[in-house]
């Protein structure tokens, strides 16, 4: 007989019994799965879609994600047409923190199932994405042609990260693309004021052919708040290409025409505009611009004189034309028969030598202004040299009901002119007269009866001829009566 002692038969420590429990659980689950294997892979080797997604959800509640992965995986490459492993492996990736693979595991899903229940999961995804994700599903969604899930994802990556610009391209472009330019411009507008991107401005322009009349207006304004006048007026131009009876363009652009002291383009435009639509704000705004009749060709020519002046010296009663400086003739007379008054200057400068010594020329020159009321300077220089080194004379002429100014070569026997005219502001040869002989200007009586010369002869004239064009320079200055031309005839 084997006696037992009482110690023997007294339970195990407490300490041993969790050990015990966690052995046992795992024997258990591995039982299972050995259980599983044998009966679906050792007894039936052929694999197909169901075992695959059975097995992986046994793997997955055993918390082996390697290997329910690589069987959800397998599943799809045996059957892609099935949703289920596409599912239930995005749903894993998901626990797992893996939103890149899941985000990509749906799309490969979605385009080979076209399912509801997947692009459900994508719908469900989108606020869980990161800008780069966004993007691409963005991508993704265009490539099958669900546009408004592609401008979803876009608006969603420009909530996360508003100062990255190619959202705002990406969505331009989607927009453009459907025929919406108003949304292009303005998610570039907000683009280009979000991140400062130089490629969004140029887009911005490159957006142009596409707009409406009031939509390049829009952009103008936008352009003019970012002191980028240049791309406004293009935008004002265009904005007229399309509708020229509208009166709003021509008015915006002139004011900031105006704004930028370039009033001769605001007339110009202003002037467009009446001819375009016959409204009388425009032409309102065009009287304001203009100066008053009566001081367009008096003081308009104010600084101009002065700055003659200021070269030549102011007139005086006599003129020694060897060494003496002065304005030598001053006359307000409308040139081109525009119904505005021209200035005509002359003045001498050293044109030769003789015995090493300087001889001064009487040269002419032209002036008329602009649409803005401004000087500008249509013709210089013209001059009629002679046979005689000390001789020179410059003038101008009328014939025809029209003036010309005289540029070129008089002798006694040989004469080489140029007649000068001006039209629309451009001063041109309007025509050429050569001669030999002694009886040349028998031929051509206009150059003794219509002619205004200055010479040494005019130079030493009477108190007449100066006290004229002491009066025409004082009514410049001053703003005082016109003068009448001076009579050549009686002189």
């Amino acid at each position: 007989m084997v006696a037992f002692h009482l110690g023997q038969l007294q339970p195990k420590p407490p300490a041993l019994r969790p050990l015990v429990v966690l052995l046992g659980t795992l024997v258990t689950a591995l039982g299972v799965v050995l259980f599983f294997i044998f009966t679906h892979i050792i007894v039936d080797p052929v694999p197909s879609y169901d075992k695959c997604m059975a097995l992986a959800a046994r793997y997955l509640e055993a918390l082996d994600y390697e290997q329910a992965e690589a069987l959800y995986l397998e599943a799809i490459e045996l059957d892609g047409t099935r949703s289920e492993a596409y599912l239930e492996l995005a749903g894993m990736y998901l626990e797992q923190g893996r939103t890149e693979d899941a985000l990509q595991g749906l799309m490969q899903g979605l385009e080979a199932t076209a399912d509801a229940q997947l692009q459900a999961a994508l719908d469900e995804l989108l606020p869980n994405l990161s800008y780069d994700q966004c993007m691409a599903l963005a991508i993704f969604y265009q490539t099958m042609e669900d546009y408004d899930r592609s401008e979803e994802a876009l608006l969603a990556a420009i909530s996360l990260q508003n100062r990255r610009a190619e959202a705002y391209q990406a969505l331009a472009e989607l927009y453009l693309a459907q025929q919406r330019p108003g949304d292009a411009l303005h998610i570039l507008m907000q683009g280009v004021d979000a991140t400062g991107v130089t490629e969004l401005q140029t887009l911005l322009l490159e957006l142009l052919p596409h707009l409406s009349y009031d939509e390049c207006l829009t952009l103008a304004a936008y352009h003019l708040e970012d002191s980028n006048d240049a791309w406004a007026e293009e935008a004002y131009l265009t904005a007229l290409d399309l509708d020229s009876s509208r009166i709003e363009a021509y008015q915006e652009l002139a004011q900031m025409y105006i704004r930028l002291d370039r009033t001769e383009d605001a007339i110009t435009i202003l002037e467009r505009g009446i001819e375009a639509t016959g409204s009388e704000e425009l032409q309102l705004m065009l009287e304001d611009l203009r100066p008053p009749e009566e001081e367009i060709g008096v003081t308009a020519y104010a600084d101009v004189v002065l700055q003659y002046e200021a070269q030549y010296g102011a007139p005086v009663d006599r003129y020694d034309y060897l060494t003496g400086e002065s304005i030598l003739l001053l006359e307000l007379i409308d040139f081109d028969g525009d119904g505005t008054l021209e200035l005509l200057v002359g003045y001498s400068r050293i044109a030769a030598e003789i015995y090493g010594d300087p001889i001064r020329y009487p040269f002419l020159d032209l002036w008329y202004l602009d649409n803005a009321g401004q000087p500008v300077l249509g013709y210089e220089g013209a001059t009629v040299t002679g046979s005689d080194v000390l001789y020179g004379m410059c003038g101008y002429t009328f014939e025809n009901d029209k003036y010309y100014l005289l540029d070129g070569y008089d002798s006694a026997y040989t004469i080489s002119l140029d007649y000068i005219s001006m039209e629309d502001g451009s001063c041109i040869t309007a025509f050429h007269i050569e001669a030999d002989g002694e009886d040349y200007r028998a031929n051509y009586p206009a150059l003794n009866e219509n002619t205004s010369t200055i010479d040494q002869d005019v130079c030493a004239a009477s108190d007449e001829y100066w006290s004229h064009v002491c009066a025409v320079r004082d009514s410049i200055l001053s703003g005082g009566a016109l003068v009448e031309p001076f009579d050549w005839n009686s002189y």
